[in-house]
């Protein structure tokens, strides 16, 4: 099982490396894609907890 987790890792690993390299700006859509997610998700955890702390 563990043989199985490493070859599943690296093959990840090659296929995103091959998308950067093949495929460079649908890459950087998906980063920035990604990254505004992540970060609308922070500001609305952050208006909730602050909605629940004040009142």
């Amino acid at each position: 099982m563990k043989m199985v987790k490493k070859i599943l890792l690296w093959t990840l690993v090659a296929f995103l490396i091959y998308a950067v390299f093949k495929y460079p700006s649908q890459a950087a859509n998906t980063v920035q894609s990604i990254w505004d997610f992540l970060v609308q998700l922070f500001k609305s955890l952050s208006n909730f907890f602050n909605s629940i702390l004040t009142g």
